[in-house]
């Protein structure tokens, strides 16, 4: 899957590219976008199925860019992020189906979390339900073997990874041994 992050604030729009490994959750292709119409631009140059956009930016607004985002390609889901608490703002988002308003500063732990749950409901649309289960399963063995091995890194997606998958919720020292049996263990 593809994400476009717009936001004119350069120190968010890379805190939340460099901040996060999106490979971890399987986002293949993170472009950015500094305004409204470059977003616009990088949109219908990349069609991502995922996009997190401040609502006040230069040239075209978030909201604007959710309008015409929706009208070119319906099933993408956009998440508005806004500095402001404005009731106006979160209204008009959600008649024009933004999937999320998300409040600035934007905690890294909701932000992966809120990504999961965007990511599982675009692949329960593609596939019936069958595949959708045997996909989850897939991805819950794929963690479970990441997690043993040490491949995974990044603190938030495996405290993410243990809620959804295990439903733990580590919130002390979480310590992890992976034990490799050869083949003389029995003796």
């Amino acid at each position: 899957m593809k994400l476009l992050i717009a936001d004119d604030d350069e120190q968010i729009r890379s805190g939340i590219e460099q901040g996060i490994d999106w490979a971890a959750l399987d986002i293949k292709q993170v472009i950015t976008a500094s305004n409204g119409l470059e977003a616009m631009q990088r949109f219908t140059e990349f069609m991502p199925e995922i996009v997190l956009t401040d609502v006040r930016m230069p040239g075209m607004d978030g909201l604007e860019l959710l309008k015409r985002i929706k009208e070119m390609k319906p099933e993408t889901r956009v998440v508005i992020l806004s500095g402001y608490n404005d009731f106006e703002y979160l209204k008009k988002a959600i008649q024009l189906d933004a999937v999320d308003y998300e409040m600035k500063p934007i905690r890294a732990r909701n932000l992966i979390a809120l990504i999961g749950k965007i990511k599982e409901d675009i692949i329960r649309e593609r596939f019936s339900d069958k595949e959708f289960h045997k996909y989850l399963d897939s991805y819950k063995m794929n963690f479970a073997e990441e997690l043993l091995s040490g491949s995974l890194a990044d603190r938030l997606i495996i405290l993410e990874g243990l809620q959804q998958y295990f439903g733990f919720a580590a919130t002390e020292t979480l310590v992890c041994i992976s034990v490799e049996w050869d083949a003389k263990w029995k003796n």
